[in-house]
């Protein structure tokens, strides 16, 4: 784990694009987001200010949400 932070649902839910998300630590190189230990998104570290944060790059979608194609 490079860097964590535990925030409640109705902070995540309050998300939007160009949220920032404040770290302790420096970061650089590819990243995954986890959430609860899995993977959510992958993204890249960038520097905004003095800061540095994540810019997601894909989603990864739990395979639960996917269902096979079945013959008609």
């Amino acid at each position: 784990t490079l860097a964590a932070k535990r925030q409640s649902v109705q902070q995540v839910l309050e998300l939007v694009a160009g949220s920032i998300i404040h770290f302790d630590k420096a970061c650089d190189g590819p990243l995954d987001v986890e959430v609860n230990g899995h993977c959510v998104a992958h993204g890249e570290a960038v520097k905004v200010g003095d800061k540095f944060g994540v810019r997601v790059q894909s989603v990864v979608l739990p395979s639960e949400r996917f269902k096979p194609i079945e013959p008609a």
